[in-house]
């Protein structure tokens, strides 16, 4: 299983850009990362497929409810989905979504970017 996630940067040196980073979860090793303006899920994708192309592809994604990632049904409107979750479907890795309010899953993968930004 990999972990996914978005992180801005707060060095002034990157000026306000974000940080996209996926981690194995049992290595902690990071396999895909890109920095980018804004979190999209075109720049998600893009980043994934690198990783698979280096690493081969996790079996499941654990994200968080961020929009990039997916996609919320409400009261107006069924759910769609993003470009993240056709292209996990399509690859057929499963999407793991963690709890709403609950960061203590991703955590892992919030302390290596802690991590990042003391650098």
């Amino acid at each position: 299983m990999w972990h996914v996630d978005w992180h801005e940067i707060k060095d002034p040196r990157w000026k306000g850009l974000l940080l996209i980073v996926y981690e194995d979860d049992s290595s902690r090793f990071i396999v895909g990362y890109g920095v980018y303006p804004t979190p999209t899920s075109k720049y998600s994708v893009d980043v994934l497929k690198k990783a698979i192309e280096k690493y081969g592809k996790p079996e499941e994604i654990l994200s968080d409810h961020g929009t990039t990632f997916y996609a919320v049904e409400s009261d107006e409107r069924e759910k769609g989905l993003t470009e993240f979750e056709k292209f996990l479907i399509k690859e057929k890795i499963t999407l793991i979504v963690g709890r709403v309010d609950h960061p203590q899953q991703t955590e892992r993968l919030r302390s290596s970017l802690t991590y990042f930004n003391r650098r």
